[in-house]
């Protein structure tokens, strides 16, 4: 299976990328900071933002189109009320 992982290279994204690795997947990772991620044979590497729709053609085609997106960004919580309306960054 080829996953297309749209996300910045931070704790979440690591672990993605190590399950997705466990199960024989290839990934292509849309980040907009490459140099942050380790390099493996099954990961291509897309320097750019997932809110670019030119980056975003590259990466669905690179090295083929994926079988599924995953979309791991976060936004920081400023309550730590659950309900509590706030806006992200």
């Amino acid at each position: 299976m080829h996953i297309l992982l749209l996300s910045s290279p931070n704790h979440n994204s690591a672990r993605i990328i190590q399950s997705a690795l466990s199960l024989k997947f290839t990934i292509t990772f849309l980040t907009p900071q490459t140099s942050q991620v380790p390099h493996h044979a099954n990961v291509t590497l897309i320097n750019g933002l997932p809110a670019s729709q030119h980056d975003l053609e590259i990466a669905l085609q690179t090295p083929t189109p994926p079988e599924a997106v995953i979309l791991a960004f976060y936004t920081l919580m400023f309550s730590k009320q659950p309900l509590t309306l706030w806006s992200g960054p």
